[in-house]
């Protein structure tokens, strides 16, 4: 399972020493902007069970943020991952 949830994977990645980017599970559009506002962009926007690059996204700006979260629409039941690349 932690294998098919990116979030769950990093985080067991993290506890077991091996160094991975910053990242946030989030469902909503405020929490996406908090992320992006702690981190700075650019950023990985992806679904949690997604395979490959499919739905895969590279935010550059607040705008494409906002472009992108209207497309994946986070929510509590589907929620997304964010994660720095930087």
């Amino acid at each position: 399972a932690r294998f098919r949830d990116k979030a769950k994977m990093k985080e067991a990645l993290r506890e077991a020493g091996v160094p991975v980017a910053r990242h946030r599970r989030v469902a909503s559009a405020s929490e996406a902007r908090e992320f992006v506002s702690e981190v700075g962009c650019p950023v990985v926007a992806k679904p949690l069970a997604g395979a490959a690059p499919v739905a895969t996204y590279r935010v550059t700006s607040v705008s494409e943020l906002d472009a992108v979260l209207g497309v994946m629409k986070p929510s509590a039941a589907n929620p997304i991952q964010l994660a720095s690349t930087s």
